[in-house]
């Protein structure tokens, strides 16, 4: 699949030799809690190559500059594209990151946009979606600046001890994407 230049850069399948450095973006535990729940902490490449073998489509965003398949240090964003369960036609993102030295530049809406038209355009998904923590109010308003809209919340169980935790639970339709495009 051909996946569209943003003006900022390109999306493309994630390979093993990108996970160490996407490992590196996360700083603190608090951190990997938002990113990967059911992760323990410390984030090692290993840990980020097996987020990939859940039968969900891994990609990395990287540099418009880059041609081909990205370096591993041209890698700006990371995020998965998996299909809802109970929606055949409805796919949800996860374990969505930004190199943290980029974060705040826009790079995050860019990877957004293109993770949709991989969806909407590229797979015939009819809804995406995804959750976040309401104390990450950076990635709410990344997600929000790049047209999804806040439509409940959720409560999941995580980790070893299965604390309980209240996500947000965000969407956006192919409607919704059309217009976007459009305007």
């Amino acid at each position: 699949m051909t996946f569209p230049l943003t003006q900022q850069g390109r999306l493309v399948e994630f390979r093993p030799e990108h996970a160490e450095r996407i490992a590196s973006w996360v700083d603190d535990n608090r951190q990997l809690l938002w990113l990967a729940p059911s992760t323990l902490p410390p984030l090692t490449p290993e840990k980020v190559r097996n987020w990939c073998n859940s039968g969900g489509r891994a990609y990395v965003y990287g540099e418009a500059a880059a041609v081909g398949e990205l370096d591993p240090l041209q890698v700006l964003g990371y995020a998965e594209l998996n299909r809802l369960r109970h929606d055949p036609n409805g796919w949800w993102i996860g374990h969505f990151v930004v190199d943290s030295q980029r974060r705040g530049r826009g790079i995050g809406r860019s990877v957004l946009r293109c993770l949709a038209s991989a969806a909407f355009d590229g797979f015939a998904a009819s809804n995406l979606c995804l959750v976040v923590f309401p104390e990450n109010a950076a990635a709410i308003r990344c997600y929000e600046s790049a047209g999804f809209r806040r439509v409940g919340e959720e409560f999941h169980r995580f980790g070893r001890l299965q604390s309980r935790h209240r996500l947000l639970r965000y969407d956006m339709s192919l409607d919704e994407w059309r217009a976007g495009k459009a305007g």
